[in-house]
């Protein structure tokens, strides 16, 4: 890969991460409506609806997936760009790697468990009301935004690790 296409695909990637941020916290606060139903003495159950937030929260899980398999595409699916003698560049992006596919997976687990029920059912005995179901709505979109925002960032630092120790391999190695 030329090095020096490395700002394009940094730029880019980001670009899809923050738009997965933006929609997952765009997902977080789109509410349709809330229906109660008394169930039997003061337990109630909240349904609430969710068809925007569903939407935006797919797009979302779509965005942030484009972002990760961009990069892993660009680095020709490699965590370790260098040979064994190389010990501490390769820790680095072995780290880096697994710890932005870790943050990766827990943003789309959160993002698609937000997504995936259109309604959200709530049963609490004393006080359950339509906040409530909103809240539970926000803190799973919440916390799915808040790991893609996390992928983002481990991505970025392991692309930039990544870049860097390949061209310290191409120097080291000198005209062919």
């Amino acid at each position: 890969m030329a090095m020096r296409k490395s700002p394009q695909i940094v730029s880019l990637a980001f670009i899809l991460h923050s738009v997965s941020f933006a929609l997952a916290v765009a997902a977080a606060f789109r509410i349709t409506h809330a229906t109660a139903q008394r169930v039997s003495g003061n337990a109630q159950t909240f349904t609430c609806e969710f068809h925007r937030a569903t939407t935006l929260g797919a797009a979302s899980a779509i965005f942030l997936a484009a972002g990760q398999l961009f990069l892993l595409l660009s680095t020709k699916c490699r965590c370790c760009p260098c040979p064994p003698k190389a010990k501490v560049a390769n820790i680095c992006t072995i780290i880096l790697c697994i710890f932005s596919w870790t943050m990766f997976l827990f943003a789309e687990i959160f993002i698609l468990v937000g997504s995936s029920r259109v309604n959200l059912s709530m049963k609490k005995v004393k006080r359950t009301s339509f906040h409530d179901c909103k809240a539970a709505r926000q803190e799973i979109f919440g916390i799915g935004a808040a790991f893609a925002f996390l992928t983002a960032i481990a991505s970025m630092a392991y692309y930039v690790c990544y870049n860097k120790a390949a061209q310290r391999i191409l120097h080291a190695a000198g005209p062919v």
